[in-house]
């Protein structure tokens, strides 16, 4: 017995593995929820917003979620959602700036702990975090 398969039959096909995948690549554990964070601030340099450029949070030690990032404005405002809960690295990125280091590396020093709270404030001062005990 030969079996044709037509051109929708493929799509079908196609679909079902494309939802399959993605149900499989969740951030999330099968009954876990993670509540999404929004995080916002202001960047810092030597008592001067940063005007460009974005901040990635990254989870650390146990911290819940996937990298998020934020774009800083001209004013050195961020903002970075759907973060998860716990210990992050964070750092700084502004292209061409070769300044920054090391709070644009991934080993950046910033940690910020999260807690569960939906909106959270968390300045960024450049000057202070390079004087902080490693």
């Amino acid at each position: 017995m030969i079996v044709h398969l037509n051109h929708s039959c493929f799509k079908v096909i196609g679909l079902l593995a494309i939802t399959v995948l993605t149900i499989g690549c969740s951030e999330e554990r099968p009954g876990e929820a993670l509540p999404k964070i929004t995080v916002e601030g202001q960047v810092i340099r030597e008592g001067k917003p940063l005007t460009s450029g974005w901040v990635e949070m990254v989870p650390v030690d146990g911290g819940k979620g996937v990298m998020q990032s934020g774009p800083i404005d001209p004013t050195g405002h961020y903002l970075a959602t759907g973060l998860g809960p716990g210990l992050h690295g964070i750092r700084v990125i502004v292209p061409r700036d070769k300044t920054l280091f090391p709070f644009d590396q991934f080993f950046s020093p910033i940690r910020r702990t999260f807690t569960t709270d939906s909106v959270q404030t968390f300045d960024l001062n450049l000057s202070e975090e390079s004087t902080k005990p490693k």
